[in-house]
C-alpha cells in the first residue's frame, strides 16, 4: 500500500480569511462578510503589486520554469519564464537569446516570447507563492488590514510579518556575488 501526500493549493480566500483572524476581525470558524473579504483581497493585491514594484514578480505563467531577468546569450527552452522591464514573458520557441529576440522591444521578440498578462487575484485564485511563505504573507496582510478595521496587531503578528518579509525576499531576490577588487 503506497501513501501519497498531496498538498492542497491555498486560495486567496484562505489567505484573506486567515489574515482577518490575525487582526481578530473574525473569530475561529467565522467567515468574513463579502465586503470585508473584497477589501482584504484588494489589500492583498496591492501588497503583491508593491512587491512587483520592488522587482519581485509574484505572478508568472503557471507551469513555467521561472528564470528571473532575461539574459543575452542564454539558451531558453519552451516554457521558461523571464522578466524584462517590469513585464513577464514565457518562451514559446527554444533558442539562444540575442538582441534580435529581446522581449518586448526587438522586432522579432514575438516569434520567441509570449507576453504574460498579469492580473490581480480573485478570491478563488490559487496563491502563487510557496506554502512556506503563507504564514508570513498572512501576517503582512494583517498589518495592512489593521488600520482599515481600526485594530492593533499583536507583537507576534509583527514578528511573523518581519520573518515573512525576510523569507520572501531571501528566496526570491538573488543578491549578486560581490566582486573582489585586487587594488584594495
Amino acid at each position: 500500500l503506497a501513501l501519497f501526500w498531496h498538498r492542497l493549493m491555498t486560495t486567496a480566500r484562505q489567505i484573506v480569511t486567515r489574515a482577518l483572524k490575525l487582526v481578530m476581525y473574525t473569530a475561529e470558524g467565522e467567515t468574513p462578510s463579502a465586503e470585508s473579504a473584497d477589501d482584504a483581497l484588494a489589500a492583498l493585491n496591492s501588497l503583491m503589486a508593491s512587491w512587483h514594484n520592488n522587482g519581485l514578480l509574484v505572478f508568472y505563467p503557471p507551469g513555467s520554469n521561472w528564470l528571473g531577468e532575461w539574459k543575452k546569450n542564454y539558451v531558453y527552452a519552451v516554457g521558461d519564464g523571464v522578466n524584462r522591464n517590469g513585464a513577464t514573458y514565457s518562451c514559446s520557441v527554444a533558442h539562444t537569446s540575442s538582441a534580435n529576440d529581446l522581449p518586448g522591444s526587438s522586432p522579432n521578440w514575438g516569434s520567441y516570447w509570449t507576453l504574460y498578462a498579469e492580473t490581480p487575484m480573485t478570491l478563488a485564485s490559487t496563491f502563487p507563492l510557496d506554502a512556506s511563505h503563507e504564514r508570513g504573507v498572512q501576517a503582512l496582510l494583517a498589518l495592512d488590514l489593521a488600520p482599515m478595521f481600526n485594530v492593533d496587531v499583536s507583537p507576534i503578528v509583527v514578528r511573523m510579518a518581519n520573518d515573512g518579509t525576510n523569507a520572501i525576499y531571501g528566496q526570491y531576490f538573488k543578491v549578486p556575488e560581490a566582486a573582489s577588487d585586487p587594488g584594495i
